[in-house]
């Protein structure tokens, strides 16, 4: 029978392995960064489309008051149009009468 100490493998060097290989500390924390990262930037976008909404309340506001100031000036302009329609028929008139 053969001997249990001659059954070694052909290549019996020593192969030298970390316990763990070395990681970097970084690594153990990606998911983590990459979660706060894309917290932080949805948090941004979401706060410029906020922004970018209350400008254009903002304006629309501004629009509508202006709409509102013309079709007041509008409105007395044609009063003021009316009276002066009236007096110049009242003025007029009396001289058609005449002819």
């Amino acid at each position: 029978m053969t001997d249990q100490s001659n059954l070694q493998p052909p290549m019996s060097q020593s192969v030298v392995v970390s316990p763990q290989a070395q990681r970097s500390l970084w690594k153990d924390w990606m998911p983590v960064i990459t979660l706060v990262l894309t917290i932080a930037g949805s948090l941004l976008i979401g706060g410029g489309y906020i922004a970018e909404l209350k400008d254009n309340t903002r304006r629309i506001e501004a629009l509508e008051q202006d709409a509102q100031k013309r079709n007041d000036l509008l409105t007395q302009i044609d009063v003021r149009t009316a009276r002066i329609e009236a007096k110049l028929e009242m003025l007029t008139a009396p001289a058609q009468k005449g002819s």
